[in-house]
């Protein structure tokens, strides 16, 4: 049966959005969704339903309505009452909400209404573009994009901005610039650590009212830098708008990221093709999906859902989607071996399942084009050490028998190194007797163990946690070690020989578990490392993000 067309009709009913501060009491988009046909619009049977999404975008741009994360979940939003389960998304720079219909969506000729209101909208001038789209069941999709004109008659610095947020490499000085927007403002002076950089003419050198100018002549100091921008009505001298940002920049070391918290736990990090870090938080029993292009600045809410139970399994980026493969990395009541991925266009989560026995506490890596499973335990407790792969086409394939065999272990560290599947450490069930061994292998099958351990006087020994992972192309092994009976926190590169290791001490590392055994999960994105540990009981023990800055 071929779907039938949906007799809608949209339009704005009253619309004002005065660009700047001081105008959300009386911002007010008001829309019109109108039931054409002389028939009601309804649906009905087993698993049919009725959504309807509402959405804009988020920038600093003419065509987006408010400028950052925050203000586009701040807003409020009245719907008909028989709209149910308003649910907010962030995808792909649209703020979109989902509203789940009753089954009789419309009666004949009926109008309803969406009012967006109580909403601050610091962007550039322009025709704000507002999405509506409607999905139900026996009726093809709706979707109609409407126009808003966003006036901008009264003086305003709209936003003053650092790109990148942060200074780190060397690089990001070379490309670092200062962007800015102004609304009938005469002119505009830029201040650096309080003293005058360069100041700006309206209609000179490129600097115009409502367009954004982009200032790339300066780089923050070593100990970092304070931007401030001062712009001046042109009709009225005497009044002032004002903006101040702080540029940090990293030295090599690691530094805790605690004022992060307000995320909540980190849980699972993905590096989306060096593009965006995308991480799982946790927060008061609730997991969340972030993403962030500088993460030691600000992340922005993805999602508001996470699969039950796969919120603290291991994550890799493969095959242009997020994966969570099988049970916890770090609860041994958390074995499975369900698998779920995560369309970030779409924004969706789609099931699968592995044909592989449930384990927990297993590693994931991506290698040769293929996402493959390395070890963990399963439900009985027991260790394992067999090795599963999956490739573009979803073809699962065992290894059972490596050879020789590696003891059987849990929360073990993984990464791939010259080509070759690297793993360390790990336990044979959490809070057991640490092991101490590493192996490598080219294929997954045949595996050899690596002789040159990294020591320290012969004092450091059994890691209690452990990660691996190649920064600047040279291996990296980072672990909570027993010294005795205190832990220590070290940081060992391969030489480029590959036959020694360089010792580092690391200041202010991960949370140590009370000297538990533990997971520890090492991320690289854009030459950086982020690293946190994860106990088996979260919910009760929050723990912080760390970053490594080589």
């Amino acid at each position: 049966m071929t779907d039938i067309s949906l007799p809608l009709g949209v339009k704005i009913r009253n619309a004002c959005i005065a660009i700047g501060d001081g105008n959300k009491g009386t911002n007010k988009i008001v829309l019109e969704i109108t039931n054409l046909s002389d028939e009601s619009v309804v649906f009905s049977g087993f698993g049919s339903r009725g959504d309807l999404t509402l959405s804009f975008s988020i920038g600093t741009g003419a065509e987006d309505l408010v400028g950052t994360v925050e203000q586009s979940t701040n807003l409020t939003i009245d719907a008909p009452a028989d709209w149910k389960d308003k649910i907010y998304k962030q995808v792909s720079g649209q703020a979109v909400w989902t509203f789940r219909l009753s089954n009789k969506v419309f009666q004949p000729r009926e109008s309803k209404t969406l009012c967006l209101r109580d909403f601050e909208c610091c962007t550039a001038p322009g025709q704000a573009n507002v999405k509506i789209g409607v999905s139900i069941s026996g009726y093809e999709k709706f979707g109609k994009i409407l126009e808003i004109e966003k006036k901008a008659g009264v003086f305003q610095l709209l936003y003053f901005e650092a790109d990148p947020p942060y200074i780190a490499m060397e690089k990001d000085k070379q490309a670092f610039t200062l962007k800015w927007n102004t609304i009938n403002a005469g002119k505009v002076v830029l201040y650096k650590n309080n003293r005058i950089l360069e100041t700006f003419t309206a209609g000179v050198a490129g600097y115009e009212n409502g367009k954004e100018f982009i200032y790339p002549k300066d780089a923050p100091d070593l100990n970092g830098t304070i931007y401030k921008l001062v712009a001046t009505d042109k009709a009225d001298q005497t009044l002032r708008r004002e903006s101040q940002i702080t540029v940090p920049v990293l030295q090599s070391g690691w530094h805790p990221m605690s004022g992060f918290s307000r995320y909540g736990s980190p849980a699972v990090l993905f590096n989306r093709g060096q593009v965006d870090l995308y991480g799982i938080f946790i927060k008061d029993g609730k997991a969340c999906l972030y993403s962030s292009k500088y993460p030691y600045s600000a992340w922005n809410l993805e999602n508001e859902t996470v699969p039950d139970k796969m919120e603290t399994s291991p994550g890799v980026y493969f095959d242009n989607q997020l994966w969570l493969v099988g049970g916890s990395r770090s609860d041994p009541d958390n074995c499975s071996n369900q698998i779920w991925t995560y369309d970030v266009e779409k924004a969706q989560w789609r099931h699968q399942q592995g044909n592989w026995p449930a384990r927990m506490g297993h590693a994931c890596i991506v290698f040769q084009k293929k996402l493959w499973v390395i070890g963990g335990m399963d439900a009985a407790g027991n260790a394992l050490n067999d090795v599963h792969s999956v490739d573009f086409d979803g073809n699962w394939q065992p290894y059972d028998n490596p050879d020789p065999m590696w003891d059987p272990r849990c929360m073990l560290a993984s990464t791939v190194f010259k080509d070759q599947i690297w793993i360390y450490g790990g336990c044979a069930e959490p809070f057991g007797d640490p092991l101490e061994d590493m192996w490598t292998s080219v294929d997954g099958k045949t595996w050899v163990q690596y002789a040159d351990m990294p020591m320290d006087d012969g004092s450091i020994c059994k890691p209690i946690s452990s990660a691996l992972q190649v920064v600047n192309d040279r291996l990296n092994l980072m672990g909570s070690f027993r010294r005795k009976t205190t832990i220590e926190a070290c940081l060992f590169i391969l030489s480029d020989s590959q036959r020694t290791w360089l010792k580092r001490n690391i200041t202010n590392p991960w949370d140590q578990q009370e000297q538990n055994t533990h997971a520890l999960s090492a991320v690289s994105f854009k030459g950086f490392v982020f690293v946190h540990s994860l106990s088996y009981e979260i919910d009760h023990n929050p723990t912080r993000l760390v970053l490594y800055v080589p």
